[in-house]
């Protein structure tokens, strides 16, 4: 059965693998922590782009 996905940092960290059954407490903490890595993800991606200026016609 697919419950959710989460991050291959999150899988390792808490030793994750089929067949394992979670707790409601455990649950919990890894969507939150998983959408807590997904954030850190997405702001660096936002950080990697270089800034620009647009040229404005005088």
């Amino acid at each position: 059965m697919y419950a959710f996905s989460v991050d291959a940092d999150i899988l390792v960290k808490y030793n994750l693998r089929k067949g394992l059954e979670l707790s409601n407490g455990d649950w919990e903490e890894l969507q939150e922590q998983n959408d807590l890595q997904k954030g850190y993800g997405m702001a660096l991606h936002f950080l990697s782009y270089r800034m620009r200026t647009k040229k404005r016609n005088s």
